[in-house]
């Protein structure tokens, strides 16, 4: 008798959970890094330097619905991934150079612009205007509260 008590719990239990579903959850960031060239690194000491913001998206995976996100790293996402898609990532031609980067990552997909400075050339020249333009974005979203 027992073991039927405990099976017949077992069994609404194993319902009660296939009825609620299951919940995903994802880290989701923005980070801005500037990275030094290698001598100022090593010579100079220069260290590397990091501001990120983190947030959570929980998604119900019996209907796929969004219970909770940040919204300002979701755009910043898609705005990050729209340049992203463009073909280029980075402005950079020579090695051993100091470089700031965008990192954004959205329900586990990582997205990484880097940016060298001003190339110069025509074929760079949009990426990197919208670049600075997405650069200025996340800046004002990471220090809005630090001042």
């Amino acid at each position: 008798m027992k073991y039927l008590y405990c099976l017949f719990f077992i069994s609404t239990l194993a319902f009660a959970v296939d009825e609620t579903g299951t919940v995903e959850s994802f880290e989701d960031y923005v980070k801005i890094r500037y990275m030094p060239s290698r001598m100022e690194h090593f010579d100079n000491k220069k260290p590397m330097t990091e501001l990120k913001s983190k947030g959570l998206t929980i998604i119900a995976s019996h209907d796929n619905s969004i219970m909770t996100t940040n919204e300002s790293i979701k755009q910043i996402y898609h705005r990050a991934k729209l340049l992203h898609d463009k073909g280029t990532h980075s402005n950079q031609r020579f090695f051993h150079v100091s470089f700031k980067t965008i990192e954004v990552s959205y329900r586990g997909d990582t997205i990484s612009l880097d940016y060298v400075g001003p190339s110069h050339t025509a074929e760079l020249a949009q990426y990197e205007q919208e670049w600075l333009s997405l650069y200025a974005l996340v800046y004002q979203y990471l220090t809005q509260d630090l001042e």
